[in-house]
C-alpha cells in the first residue's frame, strides 16, 4: 500500500482537494493520510476541521500550530517542526499539496529535506502579493505537477520543470461545484438567516505587501459598499497579516441597526454551502482568487479589488477597480442594474479531476499516473 499524505490548512483548500482524497480512499493500492492544521484549528473560523472529520477519510491528523496572535513567521516555524515530526512518523510515499498560499512555504521547507516524492496540485497563473514568490518556490521543490490546463503546463516547462512530470488534470475546484451534494439555496437562506432576494457577496483579504496602507484601503472599499446601498453577505478574510483590520471594521458595523438590515456577516461558511450562495448571488466584490475560478464558471460577475490578484487570468465577467470608494460604489451600481449573461469560463477545465488524478485519457488511450510503477520511480533529483 502506497501512503499518500495530503496537506490542508484553510477552509477553501480542503474542498479543492477533497475529490482527490476520496479517490485515494477507495483505491485498493493506496492509503490516504490528511494533515490538518492552520485555519482549520482556530475557533475564529468555526473549527473547520470538523468538516474534514465528517468525511471519514482513512487517516486524519489534527495539528494546532498557532495562537491567533502569533506572527506569521512564527506559525511557519511551528508548522515546519510539527509536519517534520509527522512525516518521519508515517513515512509517506507521496506528499500532495495544493495551491500557492504562503502557508505552503512551511510545507516545502519541511519536506525538501526528507527525500519524499512531492506532487503540487494546481500551479496557478501569476497573481500579486508575496504569493507570487511562494508559488515559484513550491514549484522548484516539487517533483510532480498536476495542473488545470496546458497553459500552466507550458509555464512550468519554461521554468525548467520536466514535461513528463507535468499532468493536466483540470481543476479539482470544479469537482465540488458540479457535485450533486450541494445544498439548495432556499435551505441555506433559512440555515444562515439570509432574508435577501438579491444580494452581493463581499470578501476582502489583506495584502501582505501593503500592510502600511491596508487599513485605509479597507475603509475606502467598505465605504463604497455602504454608499451603494445594496444587500451584502460579508465573510471574514483568511488569517493573513492585517486580516484583523477587516474583522475590526466588520464588528464595528454589526452593532449598527441600519447596517444589520442590509448585511449578514459570517466568520466562515463551509465551501460547499458557499458555492451555492455564490451561484445564487447577483455579483461579488472581493480580492480572492475565487473570482478567476468559481465565479466565472458559475456565470457570476465580479468586482475585483486590486492589487492582490492583479496578474490573474482575466475574463469578460471580471471588472477591476482600485481602492477608491466612488469607483467601488459606481461599479457595484452599474452591475446591479445589468442583466447580462456572461459566457461560462472553462479555462481551468471541467469536473472529474479526481479521475484524471489516477489516469488521464488522451485521444483514445489511457495514461495511467499514480497507478504506474514509472510514477513512483520519478526522480527527486533536479
Amino acid at each position: 500500500m502506497k501512503k499518500i499524505l495530503f496537506l490542508t490548512w484553510t477552509r477553501a483548500d480542503y474542498w479543492k482537494i477533497r475529490s482527490l482524497i476520496r479517490e485515494v480512499d477507495k483505491h485498493y493500492s493506496f492509503e490516504s493520510y490528511v494533515f490538518v492544521t492552520w485555519m482549520h484549528m482556530l475557533w475564529k473560523y468555526w473549527f473547520t476541521f470538523k468538516e474534514i472529520l465528517d468525511e471519514n477519510h482513512q487517516n486524519v491528523y489534527l495539528n494546532i500550530n498557532q495562537h491567533v496572535w502569533e506572527k506569521q513567521e512564527i506559525v511557519i516555524a511551528n508548522t515546519i517542526i510539527n509536519l517534520s515530526h509527522y512525516i518521519h512518523e508515517i513515512n509517506p510515499d507521496l506528499i500532495v499539496i495544493h495551491g500557492d498560499r504562503v502557508e505552503a512555504l512551511a510545507w516545502v521547507i519541511a519536506w525538501s529535506f526528507t527525500n519524499t516524492l512531492v506532487a503540487h496540485v494546481e500551479w496557478w497563473e501569476s497573481s500579486g502579493s508575496i504569493d507570487e514568490s511562494v508559488r515559484h518556490f513550491i514549484s522548484k521543490l516539487s517533483h510532480v505537477h498536476f495542473v488545470a490546463n496546458d497553459k500552466s503546463a507550458d509555464k512550468l516547462e519554461i521554468m525548467w520543470e520536466k514535461r513528463e512530470n507535468i499532468y493536466s488534470i483540470w481543476s479539482p475546484d470544479f469537482d465540488v461545484m458540479f457535485w450533486d451534494e450541494l445544498s439548495k439555496i432556499d435551505e441555506l437562506k433559512i440555515k444562515y438567516d439570509i432574508p435577501f432576494e438579491k444580494y452581493w457577496i463581499f470578501i476582502f483579504h489583506s495584502v501582505t505587501t501593503e500592510t502600511s496602507s491596508f487599513e485605509q484601503h479597507c475603509i475606502n472599499v467598505l465605504d463604497g459598499l455602504i454608499q451603494s446601498n445594496k444587500k451584502f453577505i460579508l465573510i471574514y478574510p483568511n488569517n493573513d497579516p492585517s486580516s484583523d483590520i477587516v474583522i475590526k471594521y466588520f464588528n464595528k458595523y454589526i452593532i449598527d441597526k441600519k447596517f444589520k438590515e442590509s448585511y449578514r456577516i459570517f466568520d466562515s461558511i463551509p465551501f460547499n454551502d458557499f458555492l451555492t450562495i455564490l451561484k445564487s448571488s447577483k455579483c461579488i466584490v472581493w480580492n480572492s482568487s475565487a473570482w478567476v475560478r468559481q465565479a466565472p464558471t458559475l456565470w457570476v460577475p465580479t468586482v475585483n479589488i486590486w492589487t492582490r490578484q492583479n496578474n490573474r487570468n482575466n475574463w469578460e465577467s471580471i471588472h477591476n477597480v482600485n481602492y477608491d470608494s466612488d469607483e467601488v460604489k459606481n461599479k457595484i451600481n452599474e452591475l446591479w442594474e445589468e442583466n447580462k449573461i456572461y459566457p461560462k469560463c472553462l479555462t481551468f477545465g471541467d469536473w472529474k479531476a479526481w479521475e484524471r488524478f489516477i489516469k488521464i485519457i488522451e485521444t483514445e488511450r489511457f495514461i495511467k499516473i499514480i497507478e504506474t510503477e514509472e510514477f513512483w520511480n520519478t526522480s527527486i533529483q533536479k
